[in-house]
């Protein structure tokens, strides 16, 4: 079978770097779009699937393009530090629960009119 960095190194030499790049930029909006739909209550599993798949194929594609493979690692590591870091920060300060629920109450409250709010307990 032929491994990714040959196909990578092919698609290069058929399309050039532009149009990687261009096709990297569109995948990276239909992920965007996809998980959009998860806020509007819209979960399709398979979908966002698909779009993660496409997108992680480009950055391993923009990775080998560029030699970036170090660097991506180190960035990696260093950001999980720094992740770890803000967890301990916030840790018991952030109610992580349902915030699909709270920004579609955010939305309905910026939608509704003072009088429609005013009239339903539920959002104040």
């Amino acid at each position: 079978m032929t491994t990714k960095e040959e196909i990578f190194d092919r698609c290069l030499k058929e399309w050039g770097e532009l149009i990687q790049i261009t096709t990297a930029m569109e995948e990276l909006a239909e992920l965007l779009q996809a998980l959009s739909k998860i806020i509007r209550g819209r979960l399709n599993r398979e979908h966002i699937a698909e779009e993660i798949a496409e997108v992680q194929l480009f950055l391993w594609e923009l990775i080998q393009i560029y030699d970036l493979q170090d660097f991506v690692d180190a960035q990696i590591d260093e950001n999980l530090i720094d992740l770890e870091r803000r967890l301990n920060k916030t840790k018991g300060k952030i109610d992580p629960t349902p915030t699909i629920t709270n920004y579609t109450r955010f939305k309905l409250k910026h939608t509704m009119t003072r009088e429609q709010i005013n009239e339903t307990s539920q959002y104040r």
